[in-house]
């Protein structure tokens, strides 16, 4: 950890001072000027997170006045998640490195990101104070939000891809498990979609393509996850249910399918094969597993060209393989 004498009570000590241990009022001054100059916000906190002073760049940021701020501490501009962190300032600056990422709330209630270098400040040998020295990324660190999103979701459809589905969905499985509550994993293949493309272009088969999505989106609710894994190919994780559930959101996807049908004037019907499978919290089994189940399924449906819905019970599983139960 860097660390540096008091500034105001340096002594200059160098060959060129013509009375060593005199304070050296041209290293103040070069002091001053880039402290006050600078592009960089530089703040000053005591060991209790009491603000000492502060730069112009500082001020400016954060939007308060050097005299509102010397009547607050570091604590008073964290969220609640980073101020564990912040109640013993030099133990945490000795385990951890810099540069430090912290959020801050300006005064118009808005929060930022700053990244910081400290610096421990020393005067008879002892700590006194720590000089923070940093800048906003506030737009670097939404730009990588914006990034993180975009590989995590489909840009025809705006559903979550492969990425994003598995991410969330092995957060859901952990969460079912802690909640005991029943997962239930929907499978689902559009139907002929290359003979739409073969036959009226790809422009009407991303047609097909985002309206299936929207019909799953009208069909399952805000909470569950929603995805296209692959070029036909939807899945959906819905947690909490039952199979009085699974029957009521299939006769509703059907009666979705059958409406958007009914209003289209194409020489082609919109289907999809579906499966399913569910998870009980006393279940053993990964999102790939349940994924790969319901896939058997929707796969077995589609070849016998049905609409008897097929589910596989995770807690009902036998070693000879999917063990599965109907519904009509």
């Amino acid at each position: 950890m860097k660390k540096i004498n008091n500034i105001s009570d340096n002594k200059c000590g160098t060959s060129e001072c013509s009375e060593p241990g005199i304070y050296c009022k041209d290293v103040q001054i070069r002091y001053n000027a880039l402290y006050n100059s600078s592009f960089y916000c530089i703040y000053i906190h005591d060991l209790n997170g009491r603000f000492i002073d502060a730069n112009k760049a500082a001020l400016n940021l954060l939007g308060y006045s050097i005299e509102e701020l010397k009547k607050t501490t570091l604590t008073f501009f964290l969220p609640d998640e980073q101020l564990k962190s912040a109640f013993s300032f030099i133990e945490f600056l000795n385990n951890n490195k810099s540069p430090f990422e912290f959020r801050l709330k300006k005064k118009n209630g808005e929060f930022i990101w700053i990244e910081s270098e400290a610096l421990i400040l020393y005067k008879d040998g002892l700590p006194y104070a720590i000089q923070w020295i940093a800048r906003d990324i506030t737009h670097k660190k939404n730009i990588i939000d914006q990034l993180h999103m975009l590989s995590l979701i489909d840009e025809l459809t705006g559903l979550y891809n492969r990425r994003g589905f598995i991410n969330l969905a092995e957060q859901q499985l952990r969460l079912a498990k802690r909640l005991k509550k029943e997962i239930l994993v929907l499978f689902a293949d559009v139907d002929n979609l290359k003979f739409v493309n073969d036959n009226f272009g790809h422009k009407e088969g991303d047609s097909v393509l985002t309206s299936t999505a929207n019909i799953l989106r009208k069909t399952f609710r805000e909470s569950d996850i929603l995805a296209r894994i692959g070029g036909d190919e939807f899945v959906v994780l819905t947690i909490d249910t039952n199979y009085s559930t699974i029957e009521g959101i299939t006769k509703r996807l059907h009666k979705n399918f059958e409406e958007y049908n009914k209003f289209q004037r194409h020489s082609y019907n919109l289907t999809v094969s579906t499966g399913i499978s569910t998870f009980k919290a006393n279940s053993v089994c990964t999102v790939y597993e349940l994924l790969d189940s319901a896939d058997k399924l929707m796969y077995h449906q589609k070849n016998k060209r049905n609409h008897r819905l097929t589910v596989f019970n995770w807690e009902s599983r036998t070693d000879k393989g999917l063990l599965s139960e109907a519904i009509t």
